[in-house]
C-alpha cells in the first residue's frame, strides 16, 4: 500500500525473476486492505480494466507519479524515474499509430529492453501471411533488428529473435 500525499505517490519495484522487465498495474482504492483475490476478481469481471479509470499499466521499477483526480488512475503522470514505463508507453503509441514510427523508436532506444521486446513482438507476426501489412505499419523485423545495439542483438533474447526472423523469412 502506498499513500497519496499532496497528489503524489511513489512506487518502488524491482524485477526479482530475471526478466527484461515485468509489466504490472497500479490501482487506487479507498480501502487499504484489498486482497489479491479481490483485485483479480475485479479485473476478471471487468469491474476494473486496463486503460480505464482505476488501473494504470506500468513496468516494475522505481517511479513517482502525480495524480490530480484520485478516481482516475489512468491520468497519473510520471514525475520522477519510470524510464522503462515511459519507453513502454512510447512504444505502445508507435505500435498503435501503425505509421512505421516504431522504427524511429527502436533507433532512439537501441539498448532498451523495451526495444528488444518490440522487435520480438513484430518478429512473432513475421511467420504469418501478412508481411506487407507488417512492413507498412511497423517495418520489417530485419529493419528493426539492425537498429538494436550490438549488445542487444547478441543477447540470448536477441539471438532468439534473429532465429525467429530467419524462420519467418523462409516462409
Amino acid at each position: 500500500m502506498v499513500p497519496i500525499v499532496n497528489n503524489t505517490f511513489t512506487f518502488s519495484g524491482t524485477d526479482s525473476i530475471g526478466r527484461l522487465y515485468v509489466p504490472t498495474c497500479l490501482f487506487i482504492d479507498s480501502r487499504d486492505n484489498i486482497t489479491k483475490e479481490e483485485l483479480k476478481s475485479k479485473i476478471t469481471q471487468m469491474v476494473w480494466y486496463m486503460g480505464r479509470s482505476r488501473l494504470k499499466r506500468i513496468l516494475l521499477e522505481d517511479v513517482k507519479f502525480s495524480i490530480e483526480n484520485k478516481e482516475i488512475m489512468n491520468t497519473a503522470k510520471i514525475i520522477e524515474g519510470g524510464r522503462l514505463t515511459r519507453e513502454w508507453d512510447e512504444k505502445n503509441e508507435c505500435v498503435s499509430k501503425g505509421d512505421r514510427s516504431l522504427i524511429d523508436f527502436v533507433q532512439k532506444h537501441p539498448d532498451s529492453p523495451v526495444s528488444l521486446i518490440a522487435v520480438l513482438e513484430i518478429a512473432k507476426f513475421w511467420k504469418l501471411p501478412i508481411k506487407e501489412k507488417i512492413t507498412n505499419k511497423w517495418g520489417t523485423p530485419n529493419e528493426l533488428f539492425v537498429l538494436l545495439s550490438k549488445d542487444s542483438q547478441n543477447s540470448s533474447m536477441g539471438l532468439s529473435i534473429k532465429q525467429l526472423i530467419a524462420e519467418g523469412d523462409k516462409l
